[in-house]
């Protein structure tokens, strides 16, 4: 049980960052997609 919260969480440490990342430049994008879209 510990050994499996182990290795999430250092698949988290290893991935949260680009997860993030990825999160923003989706989230900004969409943002300007609708900001143009009611403009």
């Amino acid at each position: 049980m510990l050994g499996s919260h182990l290795q999430l969480f250092h698949f988290f440490d290893r991935f949260f960052p680009f997860l993030m990342e990825y999160n923003f430049t989706r989230y900004f994008f969409m943002k300007s997609l609708t900001d143009r879209r009611i403009c």
